[in-house]
């Protein structure tokens, strides 16, 4: 049995979870301290503002996930433009947290491998 520690608490959460404390119920409760988690969030984003963007990158992930297509359109040829949209958001989100996006992406791509070849295609195309 593993040892506990907050980290590990926090890390073991899922993107739901984080995700459904943005509902307008959770965030009448937790109200501006759920916000300390966006240190440097645009000014004026709103509750459910958090909430759809937060929806939106938790449904692109589990898309990658479950190997559903993120780079075509409705005829099938090749559009990046949803899957470049959500890598925006994602990057937003992160700086928003105060973290810089470059540096978390690129520790995310040394750990998790075939990260680096949609990373590189999303900023070719």
């Amino acid at each position: 049995m593993g040892v506990y520690n907050n980290d590990k608490m926090v890390a073991s959460f899922t993107f739901g979870f984080w995700t459904y404390l943005f509902t307008r119920r959770n965030y009448r409760i937790g109200g501006k301290t759920l916000l300390q988690i966006f240190p440097n969030k645009a000014h004026g984003l709103k509750q459910t503002d958090i909430y759809k963007q937060l929806t939106a990158i938790r449904e692109f992930r589990n898309r990658i996930a479950h190997h559903e297509p993120i780079c075509f359109n409705a005829t099938r040829a090749i559009d990046t433009k949803y899957a470049k949209e959500h890598y925006e958001l994602i990057r937003t989100y992160i700086e928003y947290m105060g973290f810089d996006s470059d540096s978390v992406l690129r520790m995310v791509e040394k750990r998790v491998s075939g990260f680096s070849w949609l990373v590189s295609f999303l900023l070719s195309v």
